[in-house]
C-alpha cells in the first residue's frame, strides 16, 4: 500500500463570543485538517493545530506505506515540520491502519486499559461582561447541572480576580463531590511563581499553590 495523495485544508472561523486565558484573547478559531489517500481505495484523515507544508509533504510522506508512521514521523520532524502539522498526518495514518487492519486504534496501540473515563467540562474562561463573577457562576451552575463531576479553569489575571473567581465557582458545587482544575501560565505571571492562595468553599478554605496547574476538592460526598 502506498501514499498517492494529501489534500490539506485550513478552516477558519469567527467566535461568536470571544473568550481569554492569561496569555491571549481568541477571537477566531483555526486549525488544519489532512486527508491522505492511498493506492488501496482507503482514505485517513487527521486534525492538527497545522498542516505540513506542500513540498514537505510532497517529498517525505508521498509514495511512503502508511504504516512506516514512525518514518513518516521522522522525515517531517527533520524537514523542520511543526510538530502540530506532523500530528494531522499521523493521526491521518492510524485511520488508515486501523481501517486496512478492521481494528480498532486502541487495539493498535496495544489494547484498552479502560472502558470508561471520567469527563470534565472544559471553560470557565474570562469574557467582557458587565459582572464576571456572575457570569461564570452561570457557566459553573450549568456545568454541574448537565452532571459534570470535574471542571476546568482558566486563571492568570491576578491574585484578587483569580482567588475571587475561583472561590465563586466553587461554591456551585459546595455540596457535591467535584473537581476543579485551575491553569495559568505561571512561568510568565511574576505574582503567581511560588506564591499562595487560600480558596473558599462553604465552610472549606484550602490553601494552595499558584503552579502551572493544581487541582483542588471541594465540598463532601
Amino acid at each position: 500500500m502506498k501514499i498517492v495523495e494529501i489534500k490539506t485544508y485550513s478552516p477558519v472561523y469567527p467566535v461568536k463570543d470571544p473568550f481569554s486565558n492569561a496569555m491571549r484573547t481568541t477571537r477566531e478559531r483555526a486549525f488544519g485538517v489532512v486527508e491522505v489517500v492511498t493506492d488501496a481505495g482507503i482514505t485517513g484523515w487527521g486534525e492538527g493545530a497545522t498542516v505540513p507544508a506542500r513540498r514537505a509533504l510532497d517529498t517525505q510522506v508521498i509514495g511512503r506505506n502508511p504504516f512506516d508512521y514512525e518514518v513518516i514521523w521522522e522525515a517531517l520532524h527533520k524537514a523542520g515540520t511543526d510538530p502540530a502539522g506532523i500530528s494531522a498526518v499521523d493521526i491521518a495514518l492510524w485511520d488508515i491502519m486501523g481501517k486496512a487492519l478492521k481494528q480498532p486504534i486502541h487495539q493498535l496501540l496495544g489494547g484498552a486499559f479502560r472502558t470508561r473515563v471520567q469527563a470534565y467540562a472544559t471553560g470557565l474562561f474570562r469574557r467582557e461582561r458587565a459582572d464576571r463573577t456572575a457570569s461564570l457562576v452561570e457557566e459553573a451552575r450549568g456545568y454541574v447541572d448537565e452532571g459534570f463531576k470535574a471542571m476546568k479553569m482558566k486563571v492568570g489575571f491576578g491574585p484578587d480576580y483569580d482567588v475571587k473567581n475561583v472561590a465563586a465557582s466553587a461554591m456551585t458545587f459546595s455540596l457535591r463531590s467535584m473537581r476543579i482544575a485551575v491553569t495559568t501560565a505561571a512561568a510568565r505571571l511574576p505574582w503567581a511563581r511560588g506564591s499562595r492562595r487560600t480558596i473558599s468553599s462553604g465552610s472549606k478554605s484550602r490553601s494552595v499553590p499558584t503552579t502551572s496547574k493544581v487541582t483542588s476538592r471541594y465540598g463532601g460526598r
